[in-house]
């Protein structure tokens, strides 16, 4: 377990304390903002997240593995120019269309929930997939952990000396484009890296499932800050924002463990994959329910704590968050270290496009914060539920078949 420590530590622990910067943040964003900027902030922060995942669209997943898998450093930038080329693309087409959406859903500070939008859309830039694929978690830290890092600080003093909440969105969107432009002129050799015509990074079937499933996902992971934004009262919005904001910096722990644990269990120089994956499963079935329990017994007075006592979580909206973290590591475990790297990419999209239309569902009909959070429990529960049923069946087909080749065997 050695190497899983190292790992953690390589591609877990840094990206980890540059995501957790801003928490030190917030707390003085809330305070400022009151209930109506804090609510406005949050709405801009999942608005831009999920637009981000579209411009991604998918590189995560496939990019990182082509990347991994490329035998020169020529061949990674060629790869890189290319994803670069489409997510900007991308962009031109998802952010008009973000900043409206935003624009309607938020009242008052729409300003600077239009500016977070966009700070949080970029990340749909982001540098970290390369950096994983070629093993360098040193740039991680030099061209996107750092510049945050740099921009949360200064966001700090400045706000509590001006009470302007824009200052930090403005300041991410800075760090993030030096950041993303260094990278290119110290790694790349080049301000905007070439794309060649003859670079075509064709998009095979399992690439458009992953890309898909990480869309899907996003919707339902995305919707509950805007769903109560637009549906709930200022103050019964604010409540659930500061939930669903313990409960996203409480899951970058389960993406430092899934990291760490992917390269240990499909490590193709090991044959105990099976066992690995099992082990696996029980370490983020155990770091979900501790999770539940922390979350519904601290949470609320955590999200006093941390953001004040005018947004504090209700402790039903903590527990319904709390399963959804128990759900979200379930499915992680069972996605990335055993339907996916067994072609099982359809089933997992099957899982997010029925969470997903089952969660929002659930979010929309409700007129409570902690409805509204018991649609995301379900959309994270039901995706552990039926990929865990699909890979089940699977291994039961799988065993029938073996057992009546093995007695057609011995009758012949």
């Amino acid at each position: 377990m050695n190497r899983v420590v190292r790992l953690m530590l390589g591609f877990g622990a840094l990206p980890f304390l540059s995501a957790v910067a801003p928490l030190l943040l917030l707390p003085i964003i809330a305070r400022i903002g009151g209930p109506a900027g804090w609510i406005a902030i949050l709405t801009g922060q999942a608005l831009g997240s999920f637009a981000g995942v579209l411009i991604m669209a998918g590189w995560t997943i496939h990019g990182q593995a082509r990347v991994a898998a490329s035998p020169t450093g020529r061949a990674r930038h060629r790869i890189y120019a290319a994803a670069l080329q489409r997510r900007v693309k991308a962009a031109l087409v998802v952010l008009p269309c973000g900043c409206l959406l935003t624009a309607m859903v938020v009242d008052e500070y729409d300003v600077d929930a239009l500016l977070m939008f966009v700070a949080m859309a970029m990340s749909g830039l982001s540098l970290t997939w390369f950096a994983t694929g070629a093993g360098r978690p040193s740039w991680i830290v030099l061209y996107e952990a750092g510049p945050r890092l740099v921009a949360v600080a200064l966001s700090a003093a400045s706000i509590v000396a001006t009470g302007q909440l824009w200052i930090y969105p403005v300041l991410l969107i800075v760090a993030t484009a030096l950041g993303v432009t260094s990278f290119h002129r110290a790694i790349m050799g080049q301000l905007w890296p070439r794309y060649e015509r003859g670079d075509r990074v064709v998009a095979r079937k399992e690439d458009i499932y992953g890309a898909t499933a990480s869309v899907t996902g996003a919707v339902y992971s995305s919707a509950p800050v805007p769903v109560a934004s637009a549906a709930l009262s200022e103050a019964w919005a604010a409540g659930l924002a500061s939930a669903d904001r313990l409960y996203r910096y409480a899951t970058l722990v389960i993406v430092a463990l899934a990291n760490a644990l992917q390269a240990w269990v499909l490590d193709p120089m090991d044959q105990r994959r099976r066992s690995r994956a099992q082990i696996a499963l029980v370490m983020h079935t155990v770091l979900g329910l501790i999770g539940l329990g922390l979350l519904t017994l601290v949470g609320p007075t955590a999200t006093a704590w941390l953001f004040g006592s005018d947004v504090t979580a209700s402790p039903g909206t903590c527990w319904w968050f709390g399963m959804a973290f128990l759900g979200i590591n379930i499915s992680t475990a069972l996605i990335r270290n055993i339907a996916i790297p067994t072609g099982r990419s359809g089933l997992v999209v099957l899982a997010t496009v029925v969470s997903a239309v089952t969660g929002v569902a659930v979010m929309v009909m409700q007129e409570t914060p902690t409805g509204i959070a018991m649609g995301l429990a379900a959309s994270e529960v039901l995706s552990a539920v039926v990929v865990g049923a699909g890979l089940l069946m699977t291994a039961r087909r799988q065993a029938r078949t073996a057992a009546e080749e093995y007695t057609g065997l011995t009758h012949s």
